[in-house]
């Protein structure tokens, strides 16, 4: 294969900085020839000393084990898109694996459109951020009756009509992760396509911008991005400056019946539930215990 890289592409080579290898490379089954193959890539450095080597693993398998410690090796910019390279390989590579920081597993997670479907109409189906990929909200967009957000990082409009294409009747815009100009373009396009919108926020910066887009939905998201840290404080605060003709969906950290009542009295109207539901063995049983008389539990201002 290098050999092939080398002639037919030998000679864009001196103007790269990284060659990805790819994976495929069986290194923990038996009998594999481990030491040949340290020799052919040891032999490619030698003939081009400025490449870095990218070797993703095809088996090698690690469950359980806490936190994976990586190092950022360079940062691309692309335009104001900083891409970090690291030294593990990304997990895009690995659809059934979970993101870090570690969260308990995800039931069905590796093939959603087998998983028990919840009461009709009691949330609205989504994924878990950076989990698993576009075969998964097709497989979900099709396989289910409910509304259908794709839950993810947007950053150009071809993105919307690919996830309308694949079953999608809601997208998310991430202010923290785009530009107003980016989210105007988001927001035109989902539009032209019959799709609503969720804008998400997480402080006030973030929802002053919002208010200046035209979908009703404003999404308070109680998770830090950058820290990964959540408290429904986020929504307290916040949900006393969205605009009055706006809907509030209250994100992340809810967990019981009082959180929904709590922040039901702040004005969410509209709640995002994932991952704690997502944790349980009986999807439809903690979906209808997260909704019991929501509004009769304690809580307040």
């Amino acid at each position: 294969l290098l050999k092939a890289v080398e002639h037919k592409l030998g000679h864009f080579l001196k103007d790269i900085k990284w060659l990805n290898i790819g994976g495929g490379h069986l290194m923990t089954r038996e009998g594999y020839d481990v030491e040949h193959l340290i020799k052919v890539l040891k032999e490619f450095r030698e003939r081009h000393p400025h490449l870095e080597l990218v070797l993703e693993p095809g088996s090698a398998v690690a469950w359980d084990t806490g936190f994976l410690l990586s190092k950022v090796l360079d940062i691309v910019d692309n335009h104001g898109i900083k891409t970090l390279m690291v030294d593990v390989s990304f997990t895009a590579h690995m659809p059934d694996t979970l993101e870090m920081p570690y969260r308990p597993r995800i039931r069905g997670a590796s093939d959603p459109a087998l998983a028990p479907q919840p009461p009709k109409g009691e949330h609205m189906q989504s994924s878990p951020l950076g989990v698993g990929g576009i075969e998964h909200l097709y497989r979900i967009g099709g396989a289910c009756s409910l509304p259908c957000l794709r839950k993810d990082f947007l950053y150009d409009p071809w993105q919307v009509v690919e996830s309308r294409a694949l079953g999608a009747d809601c997208i998310l815009i991430i202010m923290a992760s785009v530009s107003d100009t980016q989210a105007a373009e988001l927001e035109a396009e989902a539009t032209h396509w019959g799709m609503d919108v969720l804008i998400e926020v997480h402080d006030r910066d973030e929802l002053e911008r919002a208010a200046r887009l035209v979908s009703p939905l404003i999404g308070i998201n109680n998770r830090n991005l950058h820290t990964f840290e959540v408290t429904l404080d986020t929504t307290r605060d916040l949900a006393r400056r969205v605009p009055e003709d706006r809907m509030i969906v209250s994100e992340s950290g809810l967990n019981k019946p009082q959180d929904l009542a709590d922040l039901a009295r702040y004005g969410a109207r509209c709640f995002l539930i994932g991952e704690s539901l997502m944790r349980q063995p009986d999807v439809t049983a903690a979906t209808r215990a997260i909704l019991a008389d929501p509004l009769t539990a304690q809580g307040g201002l």
